[in-house]
């Protein structure tokens, strides 16, 4: 089950929950909730926590579909833009869902198990699905570095060409890792990093 934040009102009724309604409200959801929380288990500021690879919980299956679906268009744009009738490559294509994937609009939304630590994140002045859907553009472009890779070792495109597609990809990798961070520097929000501590401890230990 998934809870889709369609608009700003939700999403601030949903953060504003006291400290006390946030715990009961993990009482009832499964223990994948620690899951979320474990990207830092050992952090002992909100630094640390922060410079976590991932804050949200990236699931493989759902970055497959969206990559494929980017493929897809990104394929039937370039095909129906070829007004010169060129023999368009591998490479092409390949080239064509790069760019695809760093423009196109990517939903997301806050899953059952990543509830409590979007509304921690939020406590902070951090917004949970700006950063989850930066994290989840990042996974496609690694899912698209795979498909480069696999169809270099096929021969279906030169190892110079491999090595032109890579370097778009890492280029792209870096402004998504500067844009993450110049979010998760933008914190504004009134909880200590004493409480703030408090609560992610306070939810790894929750028994059910």
């Amino acid at each position: 089950m998934s809870i889709t934040i369609n608009n700003q009102n939700n999403m601030h009724a949903l953060f504003k929950t006291d400290s006390a309604s946030s715990i009961n409200q993990n009482k009832q959801i499964s223990s994948a909730n620690n899951a979320a929380i474990d990207l830092a288990p050992n952090a002992t500021s909100i630094e640390e926590l922060k410079s976590s690879r991932y804050i949200s919980n990236i699931k493989p299956e759902e970055i497959k579909v969206h990559y494929e679906a980017i493929k897809q268009l990104a394929r039937k744009e370039l095909d129906d833009t070829n007004f010169e009738n060129k023999s368009l490559t591998p490479n092409n294509y390949h080239d064509a869902t790069i760019d695809k994937i760093m423009t196109v609009p990517i939903e997301v939304k806050i899953d059952r198990d990543e509830i409590n630590t979007a509304i921690l994140y939020n406590r902070l002045g951090i917004s949970f699905l700006d950063v989850k859907r930066i994290e989840t553009r990042m996974e496609i472009l690694n899912l698209a570095q795979k498909e480069i890779d696999d169809d270099a070792d096929k021969g279906l495109i030169r190892k110079d060409q491999q090595q032109t597609l890579t370097k778009k990809v890492e280029e792209n990798l870096t402004k998504l890792v500067d844009e993450k961070q110049s979010i998760l520097d933008r914190s504004a929000g009134n909880e200590t990093e004493e409480f703030f501590l408090k609560q992610v401890e306070a939810q790894r230990s929750v028994k059910l």
